[in-house]
């Protein structure tokens, strides 16, 4: 029944950004609603678009350096694709928000190790003064390394939480292991103590499986199934078997089967996966809407609204309403929808923006980059914490009849 669990047990676990939730007093985040019926909060960011705030800098701003540093030549499509997206977000920032404060260079590399390296070092040359990418993990490990001597902050776009070792670097992306805490402190703030993860043995897959245990156990709840399957491989059904506990549950004189051992079960794969996934629980009698699904981040995609099984499924994700201003925004200027993780790309800029214009004596500093009160974006709030990983307000989603819909709003504040 626990085939797998020691496994995930060990293995190791946007968009605005110039408001400042509090310190930046007035600053105004342009990826806000108008709502004007809505209650004003008596601080942090007010819901209009702006490029600067009311209060006047009392000091002259000495415009600063960035580089940023993305695979835009990347031979895959998919990570060509994200890295265009996340550099035109970039300099939509930079056009309407950081150009009286930043010099802003781009270094576009095949998406190598050494390439982004042979970037950093150039930059560095360059006098940059804060780094904002790589995005793959392995360059964002070696960049990091090449630039903490400098003392310059580097703001990355992986989403592999080990891709910093602490020297000055962060993580302005979304971490998965985030939105799983999310969706199971939800579960157990609702009253759901035994929990199932069926899980793909992929590095998501092994990730998310080894999250959930942790987030289970400090909530006091039992992992009482954790089954891993390769969607293609033989052993497909034997595992989706095992995880369903066809040997365990007795069938009742009216051929009904008894119910698993779990009540809320995470579903640790893509909205494609789990179209063969669903269905062929369905078919061992576990009828999933008498469970509490669970998806990852990775589930917040279309194609997941045609699955009809995953009816009723939640998932943590970031708040939807700012998330479709800024790709309305987006494909106003640019002529196409952008990738999710484009946001990424405005927080960074126009969040390095904002600094220069708050802090212009030393705007990059530890302090003023690890503020408790955080930073308002596109997609909520964020803020990184001192280990370079950052935190960020989500909304609990679920999928009703085929849409998306709110059922826990994202916090306006930490």
């Amino acid at each position: 029944m626990l085939k797998n669990f020691k496994k995930a047990a060990i293995i190791g676990a946007v968009t605005f950004a110039a408001t400042l939730l509090s310190g930046c007093a007035g600053f105004k985040n342009p990826f806000d609603s108008d709502d004007r019926d809505r209650p004003q909060r008596s601080q942090g960011p007010v819901s209009v678009y702006s490029d600067g705030a009311k209060a006047k800098p009392t000091k002259k701003i000495i415009k600063r350096k960035a580089a940023l540093i993305l695979p835009t030549k990347a031979g895959a499509v998919g990570i060509k694709a994200a890295a265009k997206d996340i550099r035109d977000a970039a300099l939509m920032a930079y056009k309407d928000v950081s150009v009286k404060y930043l010099d802003l260079k781009i270094y576009e590399t095949d998406g190598s190790v050494r390439q982004a390296v042979g970037a950093a070092r150039n930059a560095l040359k360059n006098r940059a003064d804060i780094i904002l990418g790589p995005m793959l993990a392995p360059s964002v490990k070696a960049v990091g390394r090449v630039v903490a001597p400098s003392g310059a902050p580097m703001l990355a776009f992986s989403s592999d939480r080990t891709a910093v070792e602490g020297r000055n670097s962060y993580l302005i992306s979304y971490l998965p292991e985030q939105n799983i805490s999310y969706a199971v402190d939800f579960a157990t703030r609702k009253g759901y103590d035994s929990f199932g993860v069926f899980w793909p043995e992929t590095p998501h897959g092994q990730r998310s499986a080894a999250v959930f245990a942790e987030e289970v156990s400090a909530r006091g709840g039992e992992l009482s199934s954790s089954v891993s399957y390769r969607l293609n491989a033989s052993d497909f059904y034997l595992n989706l078997q095992e995880f369903a506990e066809v040997e365990r549950r007795a069938e009742s004189p009216d051929g009904m089967k008894s119910p698993p051992s779990w009540k809320a079960v995470l579903l640790a794969d893509d909205a494609r996966a789990l179209m063969r996934v669903a269905p062929a629980l369905e078919r061992e009698h576990i009828n999933l809407k008498n469970y509490l699904v669970m998806g990852t981040g990775i589930i917040n995609e279309p194609t997941a609204k045609q699955v009809e099984e995953l009816d009723g499924m939640i998932f943590a994700a970031p708040d939807p309403r700012k998330v479709n201003i800024f790709n309305i925004k987006f494909k106003r200027r640019f002529k196409r929808k952008p990738v999710q993780i484009a946001a990424l790309g405005y927080d960074a800029v126009a969040l390095t923006g904002t600094l220069v214009k708050n802090h212009t004596d030393a705007p990059f500093t530890k302090a003023n980059l690890t503020a408790r009160s955080g930073f308002d974006g596109a997609s909520g709030i964020f803020r990184f914490n001192e280990n370079g990983l950052s935190e960020r307000g989500l909304s609990v989603m679920q999928l009703q009849n085929g849409k998306f819909e709110v059922i826990a709003a994202s916090p306006s504040s930490f």
